[in-house]
């Protein structure tokens, strides 16, 4: 079974604003969600667990899930942004962009 082809709008066609305020929508939680997630995790280990700061153990607990959550949000940034890219921009464009070629 093979995946549906994906083509690009037709030139000149606009984005819808729906569309634009969906993604800029995404973008500002996922920024968002970016910002508060060393707070979050020093709130779970420093005030809920009660660990002491500068305690191996909960330094290597925070350590851990702050880093486990930035990968992961960066992870889904980036797939967020190539699946946008991707579904405005054809193989065949992509490749004349690469290659020079307008």
């Amino acid at each position: 079974m093979t995946a549906p082809a994906v083509t690009s709008p037709p030139a000149g066609h606009r984005v819808p604003p729906r569309l634009l305020a969906a993604v800029a929508g995404v973008a500002a939680a996922w920024f968002a969600a970016y910002q508060l997630n060393e707070p979050v995790w020093d709130w779970l280990v420093y005030d809920l667990a009660r660990l002491r700061r500068g305690d191996r153990l909960a330094e290597t607990v925070h350590f851990f899930g702050y880093d486990t959550g930035k990968i992961l949000l960066l992870l889904v940034g980036i797939i967020f942004v190539v699946t946008v890219l991707r579904s405005y921009m054809s193989v065949e464009r992509t490749r004349a962009l690469l290659s020079g070629r307008r």
